[in-house]
Order: structure tokens, then sequence, then C-alpha cells
């Protein structure tokens, strides 16, 4: 992964894009949020009603974009994502990002 542990400042209420990264194209990729959370990040997906949706990016990266953000998400968040190695198998990447919520 081109990140380990990027840090995110944010207010709360306010919005932001968590990018994961890796050098080939990203097959399936996921956030856990602070709270153990998990959300797919599928094309399309949206969760808590648009809240938390997946952001398309480019074919390398595994992108959600946050708008609202809770009290309860400040932390580290988690990103695995899935790509084809040169054998042809698969392996999982995982990523942190550290968000900071400020008052």
């Amino acid at each position: 992964m081109d990140q380990n542990y990027d840090t995110v400042i944010v207010s709360k209420g306010g919005g932001i894009l968590l990018k994961c990264s890796v050098a080939r194209e990203a097959l399936g990729c996921a956030f856990e949020s602070p709270d153990g959370s998990n959300y797919n990040m599928l094309r399309d997906s949206a969760y808590q009603g648009g809240r938390i949706q997946q952001e398309e990016l480019n074919s390398n990266d595994c992108a959600v974009k946050i708008t609202d953000i809770k009290e309860f998400e400040n932390g580290t968040w988690e990103c695995s994502v899935t790509v084809k190695d040169s054998n042809d198998n698969f392996d999982i990447g995982v990523g942190h990002i550290e968000v900071e919520l400020v008052k």
C-alpha cells in the first residue's frame, strides 16, 4: 500500500474522503471504522442514508466519502484492498488512516 498511516483532520459534522492506493488494480475493497463497522465498497455503495459512500477514483484506489462525520468515527480506519499478484493469486493489502475530529 502506498499509504500506511495518514492522518486526516476534520471538524465534527464535516466531510472527508479516505483513500487507500495499491500498485495493482483493486478488485475489492472495504473499510472498517473505529467502532468496528464494516463498509464493503462495491460500486455505488452507500450506507447510513448516503452519509457514507463509495467514491470512484481510479482502478488502483479504494475510497470512501463521509459527510456529517460523527464523534464515534474519530480514530483509526482500516482499509482492505483485494488485488491479484503476478502469479494470479489473490492478495489483500491493509492500510490505516487516522481520522482526528476537532471541535
